[in-house]
């Protein structure tokens, strides 16, 4: 069985989750370590920027380069709190994101919040 590294948010140290036979992490495997996480991101050093990974049919799926090494970080968001603070001024000030995003990768989460059953009006989301 392989695992792969994620940080968690709360004290930093990193814990081992293990992957599917089709190599995919279940989006429930990730919420039963960290209950808030809608998603994983990881630092591209080729691109020098962070990238999120692609969320289907409640499975996260690797990186073109694989899972690699990579120590992969927690995407949560609390209440509806997120959509407005990110709309108004493009900081992150209530809920836990880890780390900012931009405005693209700002439209995927809302595709991973949908998917992961989180209320959000469509006034919220206006900004798209």
């Amino acid at each position: 069985m392989n695992y792969i590294s994620v940080k968690s948010p709360s004290c930093g140290r990193t814990i081992e989750l293990p992957l599917e036979d089709d190599d995919s992490l279940l989006l429930t495997t990730l919420k039963s370590q960290f209950p808030d996480a809608i998603g994983l991101t990881f630092y591209c050093e080729s691109s020098q920027g962070t990238r999120g990974l692609k969320l289907n049919e409640g499975k996260l799926w690797p990186p073109r380069e694989g899972w690699s090494n990579i120590i992969y970080s927690c995407t949560s968001i609390k209440g509806k709190t997120y959509m407005k603070h990110r709309r108004q001024d493009m900081v992150a000030e209530g809920p836990t994101v880890a780390p900012i995003v931009e405005v693209e990768e700002l439209k995927k989460l809302d595709e991973i919040a949908k998917e992961g059953g989180w209320a959000i009006e469509q006034e919220e989301i206006d900004y798209m």
